[in-house]
């Protein structure tokens, strides 16, 4: 007789879940964003794309906000897929922002260090100074 399989972490951020959060994420008031932040850290990398596209959407700054939070908390996992969006340059000069206040918030560093100094360079004498 075997056991019902419980889905990972992993399973669920490859499913529909973490859409329907980051819908809710949108629209939610700060008690119901302050509640997923948890759900998407637990998720890890599966949360990574949702976030991503709350920071892309959001005019709002506290969802943004809150957006950057879980992405810190996720922690050196989000730092990859973080420098990955600003080596593409196509998001705004808030993403962008953002981007780097939650790299610069990420511990182990050792990891990305590098590859953000490559990048922070090519911001310096980028053709658009902001």
């Amino acid at each position: 007789m075997g056991t019902a399989r419980k889905p990972g972490s992993e399973e669920i951020g490859q499913g529909e879940i973490p859409a329907l959060l980051e819908q809710r994420f949108l629209e939610g008031k700060k008690e119901v964003r302050a509640a997923i932040i948890p759900i998407f850290a637990a998720l890890e990398i599966g949360a990574i794309p949702p976030l991503l596209n709350i920071l892309k959407a959001s005019q709002d700054q506290w969802v943004r906000k809150n957006a950057c939070e879980a992405l810190i908390q996720i922690g050196p996992v989000a730092a990859v897929h973080l420098l990955q969006e600003l080596e593409a340059q196509q998001v705004s000069i808030e993403t962008t922002c953002d981007i780097l206040r939650v790299l610069g918030e990420i511990k182990s560093q050792e990891l990305w260090k590098t590859p953000l100094l490559k990048l922070l360079k090519r911001y310096v004498s980028h053709e658009n100074p902001s």
